[in-house]
């Protein structure tokens, strides 16, 4: 969901001083609180903490930036929460252990706690990272149920990676029941049902992210292809594949290659698929699809 982007040499140098100084982030396995209500400066709070990140370079720097992101979570951002929580998890920021705890699970713990704050305060992104958390056993116990009822939050709050993967879940058949251990990247737990994986589906496929929405007819357009059960609608799923690949979806520009190639849904188009799967070769090169 989030991503940080830091040069080589100053990655190695925020590590550094990450574990010479940021213990100051915060008390044993906690961090800081979000506000209860957000104040009218948070959104600027928050901006002038990512601001700061951006261009932290040295320990000072790097300080500077966690207090301010800290700052912002007292004044009630929870895109703050999100940001600082996965500075937790990927080591750029740090909290005190507790006794007994190692480094990384005092930092799960503090992640998992701002996710739940920013979940509880109606933050979608914050609500599947929750569901992933406790899915994963990440600085909570594992507890399938609150994954579930933190991903249906958020996939109705329409985020679009919850959608993505709640889809993906009742397309799934990991075989677990509903205490499965398998983690997020399975079926959280979820029996296999056609109708709910195409419900899902289509809720990304009408996302106002334009490149989920893309994801999202791709994938309804593979499960409308596999049938799962049911008759294989071909014609609609061309017609979704036509929709994702205009909007520059390669796994839909792939699969559209194949339906001209089989005639499935559209004519059949020996000349069309080649050109597509030529053009694909040129941009992507020959190893990308396993074309030879």
């Amino acid at each position: 969901m989030f991503t940080f982007k830091i040069p080589v040499i100053r990655h190695f140098l925020l590590i550094l001083a990450l574990s010479l100084a940021l213990g100051l982030a915060g008390c044993a396995g906690k961090g800081p609180t979000l506000g209860r209500t957000q104040s009218p400066d948070a959104p600027a709070l928050y901006a002038q903490a990512k601001d700061l990140y951006g261009k932290a370079y040295d320990e000072a720097d790097v300080n500077i930036a966690v207090a301010a992101y800290e700052k912002a979570i007292r004044a009630g951002s929870p895109e703050a929460a999100c940001d600082l929580a996965q500075l937790y998890l990927n080591g750029y920021a740090s909290v005190t252990p507790g006794k007994d705890e190692t480094a990384q699970q005092a930092a799960d713990k503090a992640a998992f706690r701002l996710f739940l704050q920013a979940a509880k305060a109606g933050y979608a992104p914050a609500q599947y990272e929750t569901a992933v958390m406790y899915a994963e056993a990440r600085g909570v116990d594992r507890n399938m149920a609150e994954a579930r009822a933190w991903l249906l939050k958020s996939g109705e709050a329409g985020y679009a990676g919850a959608q993505a993967k709640l889809g993906d879940a009742y397309n799934s058949d990991c075989g677990c029941g509903p205490d499965c251990d398998c983690g997020a990247s399975c079926c959280f737990g979820l029996p296999r049902d056609y109708d709910k994986s195409v419900y899902w589906y289509e809720r990304l496929a009408a996302n106002s992210d334009k490149s989920a929405a893309a994801q999202g007819r791709s994938k309804l357009a593979a499960l409308y292809t596999e049938g799962n059960g049911k008759s294989p609608d071909y014609a609609q799923a061309a017609k979704l594949l036509q929709d994702a690949a205009g909007q520059g979806d390669e796994n839909a520009q792939v699969e559209l290659a194949f339906m001209y190639f089989r005639g499935r849904g559209v004519p059949h188009d020996y000349e069309k698929a080649v050109s597509m799967h030529e053009d694909l070769l040129e941009r992507h090169g020959e190893n990308a699809y396993g074309y030879n």
